[in-house]
């Protein structure tokens, strides 16, 4: 559904329809409106996940396919003119940008991924995948090694100095060890492995959510 921006009585057009397909979205990427187009990016999943949540701790042991998908809305015609799919299909979820560009024309994009969706028994997110829609895919993947994970919603920190530059923080959990770390990326080459770790005190469980604030001092 789209909806005027404006309050319902001073608002020139009516919120209108799109079909798109039949899939589920439990998360949005990013959104922008150009001129009469609308752009919007989310995270199509083949099926409902809510169910995969349980019982704790055999978690997504059925989790369906995932990917990235943009829709290109015509606002003056109020039909769906393209839709753009990515090839990553292992379960991605939270998506993060760089916070500056929230409803604003982007291209890259940090998610978590599954290695192991379409095989049976628990599992956890064990890759981090950076998307680009100018390269038109996901060709820059980190794996986790076996018996690891990676944990909380990727964080894109941007390098005010360098637009293409910045760094991309995401929890990792050793379950052979029990330790628990924060890893820097490179966010522009995340396949090449965290460029830091920095070892918490005391062990943390892996959450689903994260954000960033730096320091005021």
């Amino acid at each position: 559904m789209v909806c005027p921006r404006e309050s319902k009585a001073h608002a020139k057009d009516d919120a209108f329809w799109v079909p798109a397909g039949a899939g589920y979205c439990l998360h949005l990427i990013n959104c922008f409106e150009e001129g009469s187009r609308l752009t919007v990016d989310i995270l199509e999943l083949d099926a409902p996940v809510y169910p995969e949540y349980q019982p704790i701790p055999d978690l997504f042991p059925n989790v369906a396919k995932c990917r990235p998908v943009r829709y290109i809305v015509d606002l003056k015609s109020r039909t769906l003119v393209e839709r753009i799919v990515m090839a990553y299909e292992l379960a991605p979820d939270f998506p993060a940008i760089d916070t500056s560009l929230v409803s604003k024309n982007y291209d890259e994009f940090w998610m978590l991924g599954i290695s192991e969706t379409g095989g049976e028994g628990r599992k956890f997110f064990n890759q981090l995948a950076h998307g680009s829609w100018r390269n038109g895919g996901v060709r820059d993947v980190y794996q986790a090694a076996s018996g690891s994970y990676l944990g909380g919603e990727p964080v894109h920190l941007p390098n005010p100095s360098d637009p293409d530059g910045g760094a991309v923080i995401v929890e990792h959990v050793d379950t052979s060890s029990g330790n628990a770390e924060f890893w820097i990326f490179n966010a522009a080459a995340v396949a090449s492995g965290p460029v830091a770790r920095l070892p918490l005190k005391h062990r943390i469980h892996p959450g689903f959510h994260a954000s960033f604030a730096p320091c005021q001092s």
